[in-house]
């Protein structure tokens, strides 16, 4: 059986939403700054469409915080520097805060040594990958980011197997052109992210089939059978062998690496995230300008695809930015659990905030 449906959705501008986010953060001891970049990129994220790392995590931030999980103003540290090659610790801070710094010691290193690797271990959820590379994009430098979970919370079963081993290992990559929305993308190496089962669930909505097998190893399409001991799948379908392994560089680079922990071996009892970042300076490879053109005619290229029945071919970056525009439209859309559950957060820092009623039931425009 698949989850009973839920109340309809409630629209918010996205504001509303980083206001909430913002004050929560900072009632529960995040310095000001800090709480209001961190409720951004939050937003942002489902401005983007990437529900699953938007402010669906804030509950899930907030009992982190009270549990001492998350350590809000935590400063960043150097464990080893080697010039091209540095190993930071978030010191179990924001993983938002963490991640923008090593990307941007990152961008700074690049313009010297043309390429670098930046480790950083001990940090929290850091959000939506992509949000992280315009800095140094900008700066004319390629990006490559492998986020592990510091050896924590099994939810992906390897290719073969009926049990949960493994976590859902995003990676991301940018790199620079001439083109309006940045080229970017960001994708789990898993079939879904696990948020976004969360969110599917919270709609009263099923997981497309082929992404899901129940706690017997059954294939599934109701998304609370990952909470009932299930497991996501590697994406690939029938060849999600290629998502497992590559699922296991990320284990690798982000965790192994780094120093942060690797499934079956988690560096703490429970919450973390790892990430190995590369940052190539085009630059001194070839000229920056060259470069960007070829991008922009690679992907000029893939874009005059004769396109299947309804489709056509996007570059990469280019259905978020979409979606960014059209929610920036419309407001966006909460369901009703993930409404109460941020409701609870305010009553519980005793924020004189009625959320459902800054709402409205239909789009905003």
């Amino acid at each position: 059986m698949h989850s009973a449906p839920a109340s309809p959705p409630r629209w918010f501008a996205p504001e509303t939403l980083r206001e909430t986010a913002r004050a929560l953060f900072a009632a529960a001891g995040a310095p000001p700054v800090e709480a209001a970049e961190v409720a951004r990129l939050l937003v942002h994220a489902n401005l983007c469409g990437h529900d699953s790392h938007g402010v669906v995590r804030i509950p899930q931030y907030l009992r982190n915080m009270r549990r001492g999980r998350l350590v809000p103003g935590a400063r960043t540290t150097v464990l080893r520097d080697h010039g091209a090659a540095l190993r930071l610790s978030g010191n179990w801070g924001f993983g938002q805060t963490a991640t923008a710094e090593a990307l941007a010691r990152g961008s700074e290193r690049a313009r010297t040594h043309h390429a670098v690797a930046v480790g950083v271990s001990e940090l929290n959820h850091n959000g939506r990958l992509a949000d992280y590379l315009s800095p140094a994009l900008e700066a004319g430098q390629i990006v490559l980011l492998f986020a592990a979970s510091s050896g924590f919370n099994a939810l992906v079963a390897p290719f073969g197997g009926a049990e949960r081993r493994l976590n859902t290992n995003p990676l991301a990559a940018g790199f620079p052109s001439e083109r309006g929305a940045p080229v970017v993308f960001d994708i789990a190496t898993s079939a879904s992210s696990q948020g976004r089962m969360r969110v599917l669930a919270d709609s009263g909505q099923p997981a497309p089939p082929g992404v899901l097998i129940d706690a017997e190893g059954r294939p599934s399409t109701n998304p609370r059978d990952l909470y009932r001991g299930g497991a996501i799948l590697p994406f690939g379908g029938a060849q999600g062998y290629k998502g497992y392994l590559l699922n296991l560089l990320v284990e690798v680079l982000g965790g192994i690496l780094t120093d942060g922990g690797f499934m079956g071996h988690p560096k703490r009892d429970a919450g973390g995230q790892a990430l190995l970042a590369i940052l190539l300076d085009v630059a001194a490879f070839r000229p920056l300008p060259a470069f960007r053109a070829e991008m922009d005619a690679l992907i000029a290229y893939l874009q005059a695809t004769r396109p299947l029945p309804g489709q056509r071919v996007l570059a990469p970056g280019e259905a978020s930015a979409a979606r960014e525009a059209e929610r920036l439209r419309t407001g966006i859309a909460l369901p009703a659990p993930t409404i109460a559950e941020l409701q609870a957060e305010l009553d519980h820092y005793a924020i004189p905030t009625d959320l459902a009623a800054q709402g409205q039931d239909v789009p905003l425009g």
